[in-house]
């Protein structure tokens, strides 16, 4: 059946643009898909709370997958990374920030990251760019590819977490751009404004109307009776307590990122030893079962 699944993603993928730019009826409501992930904790000593405990990192992943429930997409962690920031100057004086230093950012994947055609890297920095919380991509399959998370928005109520950003929705909400979603008020100027055919244009997603950037649900810009919609999509830029939703249409388009864009994320039917997906049982598999000795599993 896998030779038949490759080549249904290939054919959706040929036809998106056929497909009215991706406004698609994926059905596949009764399947669950699991995707890997590695977390990378960068840190320092001199950067006060930028090492995430373990137990926080396992609480942030239980969370997201809480907020991933509605949509048949669940998220297991394979392995928690730490890397000290100790030697990287540059970063650490300010000299550049990500995303703007591309290639950077590049060069310290390529060292720390899991295979990101199969795993989910997610990313927790001290630092981004200016006032930027987080970011994420689409469908780059360069070494960088993955989730991008500053790390006092990262976890669950904790005492260091960034006001209002504390309920790890900035992680929910940048996972939803990896699995294909945009922002709510993409290419919105003004309330009412019409767009054009909900499925080539916005945010290609045609339940979530057009309104204008929200930092807030109890007063929102665009008038909730005006499309008649409620105010507390995970995509808008409400504070953390507002985000409790991803509409049908934007699950719709999740699971279809997944089983086209992203459907080397999908695990291989075969060994159950073959624990990061490459088709051998071999060394990595090992250490990966290592590291992970005697941790307390669900259920056991």
């Amino acid at each position: 059946m896998n030779w038949f699944k490759n080549f249904l993603a290939i054919i959706l993928i040929g036809f998106r643009f056929c497909f009215a730019q991706d406004c698609y009826v994926f059905d596949d409501s009764n399947t669950v898909n699991t995707v890997r992930c590695i977390i990378h904790v960068y840190y320092h000593d001199t950067i006060p709370n930028s090492y995430v405990v373990n137990a926080d990192v396992v609480t942030a992943i239980d969370t997201l997958n809480s907020d991933l429930q509605s949509t048949n997409i669940q998220v297991e962690l394979i392995d928690i990374k730490y890397v000290d920031l100790e030697g990287k100057d540059g970063y650490l004086n300010n000299e550049y920030c990500f995303p703007s230093a591309w290639v950077v950012m590049n060069q310290w994947a390529m060292i720390e990251a899991y295979d990101p055609e199969l795993f989910l890297n997610i990313y927790v920095l001290p630092k981004m760019c200016g006032s930027i919380l987080g970011f994420a991509f689409l469908n780059d399959f360069s070494p960088a590819d993955g989730v991008y998370v500053r790390t006092d928005c990262f976890g669950y109520d904790l005492n260091y977490n960034y006001p209002n950003r504390n309920l790890n929705k900035t992680l929910t909400h940048e996972v939803g751009h990896y699995f294909g979603l945009h922002h709510t008020f993409r290419n919105v100027n003004f309330c009412g404004q019409y767009l054009g055919d909900c499925c080539e244009s916005g945010d290609y997603v045609c339940d979530t109307p057009p309104t204008k950037l929200n930092w807030s649900c109890e007063n929102p810009i665009c008038p909730t009776y005006l499309y008649d919609y409620s105010a507390n999509n995970y995509m808008d830029y409400y504070v953390d307590s507002c985000k409790t939703q991803f509409t049908d249409g934007q699950i719709e388009r999740m699971n279809f990122w997944l089983n086209t864009e992203r459907s080397s994320l999908m695990p291989i039917d075969g060994c159950d030893a073959d624990i990061d997906g490459d088709g051998i049982v071999g060394t990595n598999d090992l250490l990966i079962m290592l590291q992970q000795w005697n941790m307390q599993c669900d259920g056991l």
